[in-house]
């Protein structure tokens, strides 16, 4: 398991809000993100690297699918669905993936939209997180999403809605950072050294 007093930072948002972004800067900060051989880099969406570590992005997949939905149609998460026996392997799978990737480091993280929702199961096996919510003009998010995935524009607003709800619901009371995509643009230099100071 990787090392108990490490700081770990979760990046997550909507899809489209710039959490790629983001993570690639937490990454050029120190935060370790894994091997480069076990990240989703480069894609027809996303030519500067998704940068989202894939085995843990699919036991996040694995659970939406476990418990009934996708991605795009996400399922009801009954009370108490992140200590279900049935979900046990995924924990163990996660497990060894964190003990393989990020043993031993002081400073790791890893970014993946989906995770907006499954995040009661990651705190559940990680324990205590420092979170990077990525926000964008859900506009600008669901214009993205029709163009890059063919969402319809209601589908798109309804992700957005969802994802932004649940991150913040899940990360109340927790050390947190709204980074805001848009505003990034307008005065870059202040939102790095903000997102530095918080890693």
């Amino acid at each position: 398991m990787a090392n108990r007093k490490a700081t770990v930072v979760c990046v997550i948002g909507s899809g489209r809000s710039g959490t790629s972004a983001v993570a690639h800067l937490a990454r050029e900060l120190g935060v370790y993100l894994g091997p480069d051989e076990h990240l989703q880099l480069e894609t027809n969406w996303n030519s500067d690297g998704c940068w989202e570590h894939l085995a843990l992005m699919n036991v996040s997949l694995e659970i939406l699918k476990r418990l009934g939905g996708t991605p795009a149609a996400p399922p009801v998460f009954p009370p108490g669905w992140e200590r279900a026996p049935e979900l046990e392997d995924l924990k163990d799978a996660a497990r060894r993936v964190i003990a393989q990737d990020f043993s031993g480091r002081d400073l790791w993280g890893w970014k993946d939209p989906t995770s907006c929702l499954t995040l009661p199961f990651w705190q559940e096996l990680i324990g205590d997180m420092r979170y990077v919510i990525c926000l964008r003009n859900p506009v600008d998010v669901a214009a993205s999403q029709e163009r890059q995935w063919s969402f319809s524009f209601p589908a798109a607003v309804s992700s957005w809605i969802e994802r932004n709800l649940s991150a913040v619901v899940y990360t109340a009371d927790q050390p947190r950072l709204f980074f805001s995509f848009d505003d990034y643009f307008q005065h870059p230099e202040a939102h790095v050294e903000r997102l530095a100071s918080f890693i």
